[in-house]
């Protein structure tokens, strides 16, 4: 993403956008990555599931962080595109 002489603020904003959703999207894989593997090792040591507090919130941050971070990431080019459709329509008088 090329920041906007136009409109410096708000590619600021763009770019903030996009490193917040690629943290959301990370944090929500490495959650259910390792749920996942912790879920793995359940039949190797013969004992029962058991929802924990822990188990519980790994799933709700997945839930939550990898959908919220796309559409973070979506807006993040939005505004991009935004950029884009105003720097091909904009009309030099020379």
């Amino acid at each position: 993403m090329v920041i906007n002489t136009r409109f410096p603020m708000l590619s600021a904003i763009a770019k903030i956008l996009w490193i917040i959703a690629i943290i959301m999207i990370i944090t929500g894989l490495f959650s259910i990555i390792s749920e996942l593997i912790e879920f793995s090792k359940l039949g190797s040591s013969g004992s029962e599931w058991v929802w924990t507090y822990k188990d519980i919130t790994k799933i709700i941050v997945s839930a939550i962080f990898i959908p919220f971070g796309f559409t973070t990431m979506a807006v993040a080019e939005t505004i991009g595109v935004f950029f884009a459709i105003e720097l091909n329509t904009r009309t030099d008088n020379k």
